[in-house]
């Protein structure tokens, strides 16, 4: 299956009983699609609140019983939000080996797993390797490595092996095509400390202004063609309208299925721009 097709395959009303999509509170028992429809809705209109207690009622009511397929891929995400490592790893890797839109979001949440919970720096490194042979960039999908590298740079940083930083930065950067507003193009930005410790400040803003340049002009030919066929990889390809992560900040348009992909484009064509101008 295609990613396209799959993406509209799994916002449709299939994956959802019709607890989720109409009035009134959820049934007792909650599919794992709609434990993660409610558990971001919840954490979206409480940012502030502490994750687990506002969620909690969700997967209190969560069914584990005779899941399909992507019931058993939501269960991987469910247990991501509660702060359960080793169940949700257990989940995503049953995910790993396809190639398309599932194995992505597999992939990317193991590595996150095997960082912050587990702490394991060097199978992280091998990992982001492995993701790249398996995974080209692609226009959906902004984010990529970006958690990953961010991830790893942090720790080197911390460490006090700002060379290291540069490089894994300027490796990622220099890779990565600039057909859409990847989330790593403004790393460079993030960690430019880094890179005047490592005398590579001039390298990094070299980077950067080619970046915003490319950013600029995908903005303007963005609103030019007006796109109404573009694709936005979601968040958790599980729920109709979260086109985005929840870091991407636009909550009013979170659970607002029909809000023009477009649009979402163009804010974060606006978003990665501004923050690499802000060391400008």
């Amino acid at each position: 299956m295609t990613i396209k097709s799959h993406i509209a395959a799994i916002f449709t009303a299939a994956f959802f009983s019709s607890s989720v999509l109409g009035q009134g509170e959820p049934a007792a028992k909650l599919q794992p699609t709609e434990v993660v429809y409610y558990s971001l809705k919840a954490m979206a209109e409480n940012p502030a609140a502490r994750r687990i207690p506002t969620i909690k009622q969700y997967f209190d009511r969560l069914n584990v019983d005779e899941l399909d397929e992507i019931q058993n891929f939501a269960l991987g995400e469910v247990y991501f939000l509660n702060f359960k490592p080793a169940e949700s790893l257990a989940q995503y890797e049953m995910f790993m080996d396809g190639g398309g839109l599932q194995a992505r979001i597999a992939w990317q949440k193991a590595m996150q797993i095997h960082f912050n919970a587990y702490d394991r720096y060097e199978k992280i490194e091998g990992m982001v390797e492995d993701y790249w042979r398996k995974f080209p960039p692609i226009t959906e999908d902004i984010w990529h490595t970006d958690w990953q590298i961010k991830n790893l740079a942090t720790k080197y940083k911390k460490d006090g092996d700002h060379q290291k930083v540069v490089d894994i930065i300027t490796k990622e950067v220099n890779r990565l095509p600039t057909n859409a507003p990847y989330r790593s193009l403004r790393l460079p930005a993030t960690f430019l400390n880094s890179f005047i410790a490592a005398g590579k400040e001039d390298e990094a803003r070299a980077m950067l202004r080619k970046s915003v340049v490319a950013m600029r002009q995908g903005l303007a030919d963005l609103i030019a063609a007006q796109d109404k066929n573009i694709r936005i990889f979601p968040a958790t390809p599980l729920v109709p309208g979260t086109y985005f992560r929840m870091e991407e900040g636009l909550r009013g348009a979170a659970f607002t299925p029909n809000y023009p992909a477009v649009g979402l484009r163009a804010r974060q064509y606006l978003r990665l721009i501004a923050e690499i101008e802000l060391v400008f």
